[in-house]
């Protein structure tokens, strides 16, 4: 990890990288202002301004900014940690504050040395815009036709401390968004704080990490459809209007131009737009994600997810095609997820044959006992806080074994049991074999035998 081979070289270097730039340009700034009036030559002008303006911009990527970061967020997280009791998030916001103390540090960086390099003019230079290009014309701030040193400098000031508005709030914009990303490392799903926001947090991530588990799927689907919200709010407002401020663009015009593009774009292409937006509400609602089987209407079809894409869901079929579906179509119609279960049911009814009926109360106890004794099916207990965490809105008993009454092939013994939901398909197939092959076995030991219903050509 690089983290691990950081140094205290590395955060000396990252501290003098931060906080040595102001003083640095303060010093530049004040010696040329010193001697600019002896500078009259442009080749001196343009080595010391223009120069000295090329190496301030090269130098904030001229170090390891990984290293740095990583390097300050280790300064910080011992300042941080007192008040946090989750060492997680203790570098969570150790990174985010280094993030942004870097990128506010960079950006300055960028914009004093545009400025910088904007006094090349010397103070006595103007430009007769008659006998020049028209475009200039946006230089000359008083209208006399004529652009001064100072004009220039007023107008590459005014543009810079625009972009660096713009830069400022991107670099909020993202170190948000790195925020509400979970760990890397596995986040407990209790926090031991008493602050309220710090154990919500705590219960966000450790669901956004655990999406399948019954506990947390529920609050991972909103939590994942409150993220992408907010990814939307946080790129448009914080990385997006900076920018087109500064073009003259307003939102009320980007909207109406939306507007109506949209209106066009609806007319023309209603299909295309209709699976646009049912593709974006199937990943803003996440009935299904990739890698999940799903079964379309009455089965119509059936198969595993490959891609939510923007107009076509990939599904493949059971029978090895790879079949597109329109997303307008997986809206319209319902879709049944087949790999979120809570539990599979287990439902068996089997005949038998006694020669003394007198034994059917002992048989009905002994494979009551050998479902109790099971242990890959739900027993009371989970059967309990299975309920209590949906609500009781959810139909599930402990196994049961009990008397059907007759018919004419024999005495039905009905069975109902439930295994654990996250077992997939093969495994349970393989432990519901085993436990027929008990269920089989008892039935012979009581002197009894299966009775099977036959069939005539």
């Amino acid at each position: 990890m690089v983290e691990e081979r950081l140094s205290s070289v590395g955060v000396l270097k990252a501290a003098l990288t931060v906080f040595a730039w102001p003083v640095v340009l303060h010093l530049l700034f004040v010696t040329a202002r010193k001697y600019d009036d002896l500078l009259q030559n442009l080749l001196l002008r343009l080595l010391l301004y223009v120069g000295s303006s090329v190496v301030l911009v090269r130098l904030p990527a001229a170090p390891d900014v990984r290293s740095m970061k990583l390097a300050l967020a280790r300064v910080l997280t011992p300042m941080i940690e007192p008040f946090v009791p989750e060492t997680w998030i203790a570098r969570k916001l150790a990174g985010f504050f280094a993030g942004l103390l870097l990128g506010f540090s960079r950006a300055f960086l960028a914009f004093s040395a545009v400025n910088f390099g904007a006094r090349v003019l010397p103070k006595t230079w103007s430009l007769d815009l008659r006998k020049s290009e028209p475009y200039l014309m946006i230089l000359d701030a008083n209208g006399d036709g004529r652009v001064t040193a100072d004009e220039v400098f007023s107008f590459v000031f005014r543009l810079s401390r625009q972009i660096l508005g713009a830069a400022m709030s991107s670099i909020v914009g993202y170190q948000v968004l790195k925020l509400k990303r979970p760990p890397k490392v596995a986040v407990p799903a209790a926090s031991k704080s008493t602050f309220w926001p710090v154990r919500f947090w705590c219960r966000m991530m450790y669901a956004l990490q655990n999406p399948r588990e019954a506990k947390s799927r529920l609050l991972a689907r909103r939590v994942m459809l409150v993220s992408r919200l907010t990814d939307v709010v946080v790129v448009v407002c914080a990385m997006l209007w900076p920018w087109l401020a500064i073009v003259g663009l307003r939102p009320q015009v980007v909207l109406a131009l939306g507007g109506v593009g949209g209106l066009a774009v609806g007319l023309a292409a209603r299909n295309v737009v209709g699976n646009l937006i049912a593709g974006a509400l199937i990943q803003l609602n996440r009935p299904f994600v990739e890698g999940d089987e799903i079964r379309l209407g009455n089965d119509k079809m059936v198969g595993m997810v490959e891609e939510i894409g923007p107009i076509n869901t990939h599904l493949n079929g059971l029978d090895g095609m790879l079949v597109h579906i329109p997303n307008q179509n997986l809206l319209k119609d319902y879709v049944v997820n087949k790999t979120l279960k809570d539990f599979r049911p287990i439902r068996e009814e089997v005949r038998v044959i006694f020669s003394d009926l007198r034994k059917l109360p002992e048989l009905v106890e002994s494979l009551q006992n050998l479902l109790l004794a099971h242990e890959g099916l739900l027993q009371e207990e989970e059967v309990r806080k299975l309920k209590d965490l949906r609500g009781g809105c959810v139909k599930v008993y402990p196994p049961f074994c009990g008397f059907g009454g007759f018919d004419d092939v024999g005495a039905k013994i009905v069975i109902e049991a439930y295994t654990r939901g996250s077992i997939s398909l093969l495994p349970f197939k393989r432990m519901k074999s085993q436990l027929l092959l008990r269920v089989s076995n008892c039935i012979i030991d009581h002197g009894a035998q299966v009775a099977f219903v036959a069939t005539h050509d």
